[in-house]
């Protein structure tokens, strides 16, 4: 995953026969938690931010550790 949209329908969207949201509140801040950690505000402009997924170091397998399945 590079990027990751967060917009209307993702806050929004839902049916009236289905009235659950398709994203919950706490799960849609916990992007804004990760900005600077991991995450970082890749373009915005109105409520639509798209979020780009940071890289980060690789670890280098353990002694031992099998490399192919």
């Amino acid at each position: 995953v590079r990027y990751v949209i967060v917009g209307d329908v993702e806050r929004y969207w839902n049916t009236p026969e289905n009235p659950t949201y398709y994203a919950s509140p706490d799960g849609l801040a916990a992007f804004d938690r990760l900005l600077g950690n991991g995450l970082a505000i890749a373009f915005e402009s109105g409520t639509t931010r798209v979020y780009e997924v940071l890289d980060f170091p690789a670890i280098p397998p353990a002694d031992g550790a099998v490399a192919e399945l």
